[in-house]
């Protein structure tokens, strides 16, 4: 493969994994989303039985939508993290390698100061630094989404404990109501 043919499949791999990237920001609010429902029905759930939760069962009630509450944070703080870096990305990675000079904006501009430097930077480039800039960009965001793939699927397992904690609660409220009656 020719150089300049590495540089378009280089081009091209860093473009798709931008709108990977994008995706994952959609599944990170879905998952949102799914927090706010389970948040919803432990304030539900919480105000229409904390009042008339006594013995054994009401207790239940409470320490499983307690859970659940704390299951949904995790979940939110796992979605949260999938969507953004908290840290820079050499830091969330451990990348050692050389800057992605042009392709990391606090990289270049922690390396070229001005415009000048910049620009010439820019003329002075070879194909060689370009395709190592571009490799050590696509060796990055190949491993962010690795990240972020394993924390909104965490995110997801949360959720879905979560969930069952609210509906194991919800069948023993239901019970409890009727024994009540």
């Amino acid at each position: 493969m020719e150089e300049n043919e590495r540089i378009e499949v280089l081009k091209w791999l860093i473009t798709r994994s931008d709108s990977l990237r994008s995706s994952y920001s959609n599944r990170a609010a879905l998952i949102l989303s799914a927090d706010a429902i389970i948040l919803a029905i432990f304030v539900f759930l919480l105000e229409k039985t904390l009042s008339q939760a006594t013995g054994v069962l009401g207790f239940s009630i409470i320490v499983l939508s307690l859970l659940a509450l704390a299951c949904m944070s995790v979940s939110l703080v796992l979605a949260i993290t999938a969507s953004a870096s908290i840290w820079g990305s050499r830091r969330a990675t451990g990348f050692r390698g050389e800057a992605r000079i042009f392709l990391s904006p606090p990289e270049t501009f922690e390396e070229l100061k001005d415009f000048e430097s910049f620009k010439e930077r820019f003329k002075s480039m070879s194909n060689d630094g370009f395709i190592t800039s571009g490799c050590a960009e696509l060796w990055v965001d190949l491993r962010l989404q690795q990240l972020r793939y394993n924390r909104l699927k965490k995110s997801i397992q949360f959720i879905l404990v979560a969930f069952l904690m609210l509906v194991l609660a919800l069948v023993i409220a239901l019970f409890y109501m009727r024994s009540l009656l």
